[in-house]
């Protein structure tokens, strides 16, 4: 379902794509099969190599972005230079909200947005005949774009980067949760969270909003606000195993579901609050689907039990809270695995509770574990040890967990310097795993 409105956005317009990966690849595509003969130049911080008609490439540093009518930024592309001319910056997000946000779902948060914008997905797709996930979760919103008609429902995992100079938002938006996240992108956290409440910031009193009460301290509210919460109270929260929210209750039975730990029940919440609501999903429709939803990877994923030893990989961990949340949802971890890049965020919180929760066996690895070890040595004698890499912590892992137990990689830290993402991070962790000679 094209509308011509986003076809006219680039019509006899001096367009710049700036970032050639996925997002970037696939504004050009779309751009290129409805305008085939609009000139476009590609702008890149690295060298592009690409031969076409109506194209040509550059490097970001020998671009002057005033020469262009539209620039396609791509998400997570920083802009210092004050002078920038952020009239003409766009994105593929902000298009898309502008043209179809009525049929928008979107997602956001620290943390749990990819398993909830999954969940959702999974099961409005169960009892929906158009239904699409898009966005953070590694598909281009613009992919979808011909495939989509009148009833359509577009799940969107909408990240902060895709949010940050929205001026629309969508018809149901979501916000999770706040944590620090981000700051070497920001630098303030301040503005990480302005940029995260885009998601129902531009709303109309019609739309729905749905936001952790406990970041009403951190983001503005709106007078027509649903609230959740990840304790037992506000207008959507998860009560043990209950789901709870102003039109019904569902009781969830922990051994027909994947999703393990409060904070996934609390995510359970959400979607059940919202397909059941507004899109007329039965409770028995409900408890079929998420019977069936298999948990994504590198999100507490059980890698199985080696030699009596149960390995999670919980990559997905990028800050303190989810750590935490991780530990505490599996109840039996003997040995955790923290660290990565440094990005300066505060570690006090999880060495605290590192500490109290007396979890036997801390291994503290890269910079961000080096800086974690000091802190736990500055708080308490317990033994702990710092090593420099992923291999050896493995391997440590390996000789010290008790059988009968779990060892857990969940680094409270990013994966970049070391890995190209948190996914090839989890995967090493795979490997070394189940290598007999580590």
């Amino acid at each position: 379902m094209i509308k011509s409105g986003i076809i006219q956005e680039f019509e006899n317009k001096k367009i710049a794509i700036w970032g050639f990966g996925l997002e970037g690849k696939s504004t050009f595509s779309f751009i290129r099969k409805y305008l085939p003969n609009l000139f476009i130049t590609i702008v890149d911080d690295n060298e592009i190599e690409f031969d076409g008609p109506h194209c040509v490439t550059q490097l970001t540093n020998n671009t002057d972005f005033n020469d262009f009518d539209i620039i396609m930024k791509s998400p997570g592309i920083v802009i210092h230079d004050k002078k920038f001319p952020l009239d003409k910056c766009v994105s593929q997000s902000q298009l898309f909200l502008k043209y179809y946000k009525k049929q928008v779902i979107g997602i956001t948060g620290t943390k749990g947005k990819s398993t909830t914008s999954s969940l959702l997905y999974h099961v409005l797709s169960l009892t929906h005949p158009s239904v699409f996930l898009v966005g953070n979760i590694g598909v281009p919103c613009f992919n979808i774009i011909p495939e989509l008609n009148e009833d359509s429902i577009v799940v969107f995992e909408i990240s902060c980067h895709q949010l940050e100079y929205a001026k629309d938002s969508p018809h149901i938006g979501v916000l999770l949760n706040l944590f620090e996240e981000h700051l070497d992108h920001y630098g303030t956290f301040e503005k990480y969270c302005h940029a995260k409440s885009n998601v129902y910031r531009h709303q109309e009193d019609s739309d729905i909003a749905i936001i952790n009460q406990d970041c009403l301290n951190l983001v503005p509210t709106c007078s027509h606000a649903i609230l959740a919460s990840i304790n037992s109270s506000g207008d959507i929260y998860a009560e043990g195993t209950k789901l709870v929210n102003p039109k019904g209750t569902i009781e969830i039975d922990p051994n027909k579901v994947a999703l393990i730990g409060h904070h996934n029940y609390y995510n359970m919440a959400i979607v059940y609050a919202i397909a059941s609501n507004y899109y007329h999903v039965s409770n028995q429709d409900f408890l079929d689907a998420i019977a069936t939803f298999k948990t994504l990877h590198h999100r507490l994923e059980n890698i199985g039990t080696i030699h009596g030893v149960r390995y999670i990989d919980d990559s997905i961990s990028t800050i303190c809270q989810s750590t935490i949340q991780a530990i505490t949802s599996l109840h039996d971890v003997d040995t955790v695995l923290v660290g990565g890049l440094d990005r300066g965020i505060d570690y006090v919180e999880l060495i605290d509770f590192l500490i109290e929760k007396q979890v036997p066996h801390v291994i503290f690895m890269y910079a961000s574990g080096e800086r974690m070890f000091g802190i736990w040595t500055d708080k308490t004698e317990r033994e702990a040890i710092w090593v420099k890499d992923l291999q050896s912590a493995v391997a440590l892992a390996k000789q010290i967990t008790t059988k009968g137990k779990s060892c857990l990689l969940s680094p409270a830290s990013a994966s970049y310097g070391y890995f190209k993402n948190f996914e090839e991070r989890g995967d090493v962790f795979k490997e070394l795993v189940l290598n007999d000679e580590i």
